[in-house]
């Protein structure tokens, strides 16, 4: 009956956009150095991450959450949860985001209660669509992907400096998320158009945001062999400066995930008081050599 308990919730987990239930987080170093490096700001950062990693079931989370504040309260399960503040706006999401516009919607409503903002209900569906019609034409990317976040928001703005204004006189902060560029960008090997059209994204705007825009956060989820392929000036530098954000598992932090997703199915069969997301080495191996056995375990 365990067993059975176990595997119906492995199998629900194996690909974010098929998981429709509301499955906690396991905070890993990665997602734990996101929320504490920005616990008091917002979050301008590209998560790096390779396919499967965890991209995407990260990005349905802050779903979840609806706004920043609110999100690192739930990881963090702290005292501050109540405190919204940072409402998401999904500009890109992975084209299979019909097995979850119930989130989507959720979160543009909710940002749709700002005074000025005007979401549309289908922006992350239409930004694709705008990016797929620019992908195989020389652009000013810069210009483009400013111009695709500010009217994200609301098309009546014409640029970040007249967004961040009205954001400072409401005291209002904003963090824009990005998923699934990837499958826009399938050449990012051969097409100098995009990979410029990346590096300009992951670079330039990324940076600009961060000196000039306080009330503006973004998240850019990038799959590792499109950074890999775009950007060509210190990838080493650019790679180190996201390192800490960056979704990879260790050999710890991978079978601390089993023993996490046989407490999340089988409460009754963790022996242990301790949560296996704070549990010791000792606790997980002793989990792991009761369900796979010595051999395996």
């Amino acid at each position: 009956e365990i067993l059975d308990k176990i595997s119906r919730k492995a199998n629900e987990q194996i690909t974010a956009d098929g998981n429709s239930e509301n499955m906690n987080v396991l905070c890993t170093a990665p997602i734990n150095n996101l929320i504490n490096k920005y616990s008091d700001e917002m979050p301008v950062t590209v998560i790096i991450g390779a396919k499967g990693a965890g991209k995407t079931f990260l990005y349905k989370q802050m779903l979840r959450n609806i706004d920043w504040k609110s999100f690192c309260a739930h990881l963090k399960q702290n005292e501050e949860k109540g405190v919204k503040e940072g409402n998401f706006i999904p500009v890109l999401a992975s084209k299979n985001f019909k097995e979850w516009t119930v989130l989507l919607d959720a979160c543009i409503n909710e940002a749709n209660l700002i005074k000025d903002a005007n979401v549309s209900r289908s922006i992350y569906a239409d930004n694709i669509q705008l990016i797929n019609s620019k992908l195989n034409k020389e652009n000013d990317w810069f210009t483009f992907w400013n111009n695709l976040l500010v009217h994200s928001f609301n098309e009546k703005y014409t640029d970040m400096d007249q967004l961040n204004t009205f954001l400072e006189k409401t005291n209002i902060r904003i963090v824009f998320i990005m998923d699934g560029l990837e499958e826009s960008f399938t050449n990012t090997t051969n097409s100098e158009v995009q990979q410029q059209a990346i590096q300009v994204l992951c670079q330039d705007v990324v940076s600009n945001i961060v000196l000039k825009y306080p009330n503006i956060g973004l998240i850019v989820f990038m799959r590792h062999d499109l950074v890999q392929n775009s950007i060509k000036v210190n990838l080493e530098q650019f790679e180190q400066t996201y390192q800490k954000v960056s979704l990879r598992w260790s050999t710890e932090e991978a079978l601390r995930l089993v023993a996490w997703i046989v407490e999340q199915a089988a409460p009754e069969y963790i022996q242990n008081d301790v949560s296996m997301d704070k549990a010791s080495k000792e606790v997980i191996d002793d989990v792991l050599l009761r369900l796979w056995g010595k051999k395996l375990g």
